[in-house]
């Protein structure tokens, strides 16, 4: 059984890939490698077995689930958000209602001011750039 917990810092490469990626989860089971996609800002979950789709769904709910067969094993995967704010998720395996591994993964370590005030100061930045853009393409030709 293997339990393992991530945590990402607000303004790292890591954080920004799975911002633009989705967050990953990668298990192993023998020779098989169990892989889970989950975008937070689509919804999408994909599941893989040695890089071959298997599941995938849209899902805006606090759990999912995804139900699949290899090699004539029956496998279990459960998503649960763990922190809603913080970008929480816990990921648990089961082959044949044995349990292969459980992870967790959290987006940003902690909710502190400081990541609040520099996510509100990189949203003011790209309103201001838009904004600005758009008025003078508008002033210039209209």
């Amino acid at each position: 059984m293997k339990n393992k917990l991530t945590k990402f810092f607000f303004g790292t490469p890591q954080f920004f890939e799975i911002i633009k990626n989705g967050i990953c989860f990668e298990f192993e089971d023998g020779d098989n490698t169990i892989k889970l996609v989950a975008s937070g800002s689509s919804g999408r979950e994909n599941v893989y077995v040695n890089d071959v789709e298997v599941s995938q769904t849209r899902n805006i709910k606090f759990t999912s689930r995804h139900i699949f067969e290899n090699n004539g094993n029956k496998y279990d995967l459960t998503i649960n958000v763990t922190h809603l704010f913080r970008g929480g998720l816990e990921v648990t395996l089961l082959k044949d209602n044995m349990l292969i591994g459980r992870q967790e993964k959290i987006i940003l370590k902690s909710l502190s001011w400081r990541n609040v005030l520099l996510t509100l100061a990189a949203c003011v930045a790209v309103g201001l750039v838009v904004g600005v853009s758009i008025a003078l393409i508008e002033k210039l030709f209209f």
